[in-house]
């Protein structure tokens, strides 16, 4: 199986097929595949630091 996208707990292989991901929630992507409160997340961080060295706190770390 070549998977090409996914969506929810939905994969797709190259040929459109539609699978219900079953090993999702066994690793990190219990929340869902592209969930869309965490892809606007990562969009808004990448826009502003995309990679940083563990040595490095970002402002978005910062805890008051």
């Amino acid at each position: 199986m070549v998977l090409d996208r996914a969506e929810g707990v939905w994969v797709y292989d190259v040929e459109g097929r539609r699978y219900l991901d079953c090993l999702a929630a066994y690793s990190a992507v219990n929340q869902g595949h592209c969930h869309p409160r965490i892809l606007r997340t990562l969009h808004e961080q990448a826009a502003k630091v995309t990679l940083t060295r563990v040595l490095f706190a970002t402002s978005s770390c910062l805890c008051s």
